[in-house]
């Protein structure tokens, strides 16, 4: 299909949501003759060219900016290699660098969190230790994270179940929102700091599946404050998606 195609069915799209078959619609003005199957085709290569954000259960909205999330040429170099010596293994990576700059504390030490798959937990702690030739903590309590974390450390801990994960094993956005509300880590290391709430701005700038989100604050049990958080980024496409959010303010 002709780049211009897809400009022409984005620029028929207004700032609402759309479900699947809104979508349909547009997509049948200027190809008449699609089947549905061809309609998921366009829509599969809008969502992958970032023209539309998938918000969770099959509703659409225009695209915003991607997420992105950069390691320090070390740091990337060891997830490289756990990735694969652990081809079966999830990941999800991200530097206290990040966060610093998101709260503007830019130029504390830097620690590199990584979480896999529970299973492999032990085996990855060997080979850190093994190749990484820097201190590894495995699940450290807090006691042992005010004591024994030196500088550019690695902590390492298991990846609680069914987190959103993205393929190059980073911190997806959605597990980064639910996890700074919810894991004792983030606890330990930002005492006394709402990280959630200075990711506002992110949210609003980048795209984000809101179902996918709401669902992993309910494993992880803060739904009520992620829904509040989320309604604040994008209050519209929450009412649509969550619309029990309005009874929890």
């Amino acid at each position: 299909m002709p780049q211009e195609r897809f400009d022409q069915i984005v620029d028929a799209m207004t700032d609402e949501i759309y479900s699947r078959f809104a979508l349909y619609d547009i997509i049948y003005r200027f190809f008449p003759a699609y089947t549905p199957s061809s309609c998921d085709w366009v829509i599969g290569t809008l969502k992958q060219q970032g023209y539309i954000r998938a918000l969770g259960n099959g509703f659409y909205a225009k695209g915003k900016g991607q997420f992105q999330m950069e390691l320090q040429p070390g740091n990337k170099k060891i997830l490289t290699r756990l990735l694969s010596e652990f081809p079966f293994s999830q990941f999800a990576c991200i530097e206290t660098n990040f966060v610093n700059e998101q709260l503007g504390m830019e130029g504390g030490d830097n620690c590199f969190i990584v979480e896999v798959t529970k299973r492999d937990l032990f085996p990855c702690y060997m080979k850190l230790r093994e190749w990484s030739k820097r201190d590894v903590l495995i699940t450290p309590t807090s006691h042992e994270l005010d004591y024994y974390m030196k500088p550019n450390a690695i902590v390492l801990k298991p990846l609680f179940s069914k987190s959103p994960v993205r393929k190059d094993g980073l911190f997806c956005l959605e597990k980064l929102l639910v996890d700074s509300v919810s894991d004792k880590l983030f606890d330990c290391l930002y005492p006394h700091v709402d990280i959630a709430e200075n990711l506002l701005n992110i949210i609003s700038a980048n795209n984000v599946n809101i179902i996918t989100t709401y669902n992993y604050a309910k494993r992880r049990r803060c739904e009520a404050k992620i829904r509040s958080l989320l309604r604040r980024a994008l209050p519209e496409e929450v009412d649509e998606l969550i619309p029990e959010a309005n009874t929890d303010d």
